[in-house]
């Protein structure tokens, strides 16, 4: 088992989303609309990719924001899909936890 967590600040992702590219760049069109544009959301995201790479590092090279995707079950419980078809074998299971307040996001990837 390995674990990954990582810290967003809520502000620098708001800072980043004046740049049209930037959403386009880390988020798929479906995490877009999960998200609805909020900050936070944006944030714990962002978090999560981060942490997912820190326990997938090596199968993720080259790294590309548009493989991990994080979307919600019906309960609103975060998962991860990856968009390439290989990377779900070669990372295994991947939990996730994403939480946030107002000045921060923090996320937790434990791969089994």
């Amino acid at each position: 088992m390995q674990v990954g967590i990582d810290v967003v600040e809520v502000d620098r992702i708001k800072k980043n989303m004046g740049n049209p590219k930037f959403l386009e760049r880390i988020l798929t069109p479906q995490e877009i609309e999960v998200c609805n544009y909020s900050p936070q959301r944006i944030a714990g995201r962002w978090a999560a990719k981060e942490a997912i790479y820190k326990v997938c590092s090596e199968e993720l090279d080259p790294f590309n924001w548009q493989h991990i995707e994080i979307l919600n079950h019906k309960n609103g419980k975060p998962y991860v899909q990856f968009t390439k078809d290989d990377l779900s074998i070669k990372c295994g299971k991947i939990e996730i936890s994403i939480s946030h307040e107002k000045s921060v996001a923090v996320a937790v990837a434990i791969r089994f």
